[in-house]
């Protein structure tokens, strides 16, 4: 599903914070966009395939539901990465890496709102 949902990322490794967009949300994932500083941090090398060294992070965003904000940190890992040669843009995917059932069931939820018509 479309959206535009800011991400606060964590490095692992490092600790570092950076800053992102979800545009696709799934129960699995996010597909994610970035600015051209943030891609260069995250994927220094610009390989589709980030080392696993740098691929795991920290996701920390707000699901807008009809019930209030719900809050959400899960543990994730990138899993593609591509770098727009027209704007220079890192665009991503990641992937939730064992979310606890509360995570999963705020994710559904969210979902399931966002399909009801208005």
């Amino acid at each position: 599903m479309h959206i535009e949902l800011p991400v606060t990322l964590v490095r692992a490794d490092d600790g570092m914070v950076l800053r992102a967009t979800a545009t696709d949300v799934s129960p699995g994932g996010f597909r994610m966009r970035c600015d051209r500083g943030t891609a260069q941090t995250l994927n220094p090398t610009a390989r589709r395939r980030v080392p696993e060294d740098l691929s795991r992070l920290y996701a920390t965003f707000t699901l807008p539901t009809a019930h209030g904000g719900q809050h959400v940190t899960v543990t994730c890992q990138l899993i593609h990465f591509r770098i727009l040669p027209d704007t220079g843009e890192g665009v991503f995917g990641i992937r939730f890496l064992e979310p606890e059932a509360d995570t999963y069931s705020r994710l559904y939820r969210f979902l399931e709102e966002a399909m009801l018509p208005a």
